[in-house]
């Protein structure tokens, strides 16, 4: 005769829902047996269980991430890791976006009109280029209140100032990816390390 144990908790320690319980008896009781093959179930109000819930782990559940870090299964710092990987590339993302800048602008009502350059990695390096030859150049951008797009002629302070304004956003975006993961690795909790908002301050 197999003996099947029926706890109303999981080998966790998480209480079953009412409905998981009772799917899982019916699961068993509706399986074909032999004849000379009973079931007895144990009501048991005792924890942890005696033994295994079901046969074949009917009506057990895989161990949340959770879990598993708390039971040592998987470390914290590997979640961490996996955080610090996704913060990596959202800052490469946004460096890689484009960046803005005033240095072409013309004073319009007052005020500066912006352009926007191209800042993929092979775009970084055509601007300091740029920069290199030391003198006035023909550079392509974007200008924002018309969305116009061409070379513009920028002098070689013009250029300088692009190249700046360049640098001091990229500066800024790695700095804060820095002092994101520094902000997550000083966590101890796993809820805490996987609430971490991740996606804020790279406008």
């Amino acid at each position: 005769m197999k003996l099947f144990i029926y706890n109303k908790h999981l080998a966790f320690g998480v209480e079953l829902s009412l409905k998981n319980e009772m799917l899982a008896k019916q699961e068993l009781l509706n399986r074909e047996r032999p004849e000379d093959e009973k079931t007895q179930w144990i009501e048991s109000e005792n924890f942890p269980p005696v033994g295994k819930f079901f046969e074949v782990g009917v009506g057990l559940r895989d161990k949340t991430e959770k879990e598993k870090v708390e039971a040592g299964e998987i470390k914290l710092s590997d979640i961490k890791e996996q955080i610090f990987q996704k913060i990596n590339k959202r800052c490469y993302d946004a460096i890689v976006s484009g960046f803005e800048s005033k240095a072409l602008g013309t004073i319009t009502d007052g005020d500066y009109d912006i352009y926007v350059y191209d800042s993929e990695d092979v775009d970084q390096m055509n601007l300091i280029g740029a920069v290199a030859i030391d003198s006035d150049v023909a550079y392509k951008c974007t200008r924002k209140s018309d969305m116009k797009r061409e070379f513009f002629k920028h002098t070689n302070a013009q250029i300088k100032q692009v190249l700046s304004d360049a640098a001091n956003r990229k500066i800024s975006l790695l700095k804060h990816c820095y002092e994101l993961k520094a902000s997550i690795q000083a966590l101890n909790n796993y809820d805490a390390v996987i609430s971490f908002d991740i996606l804020q301050g790279w406008e």
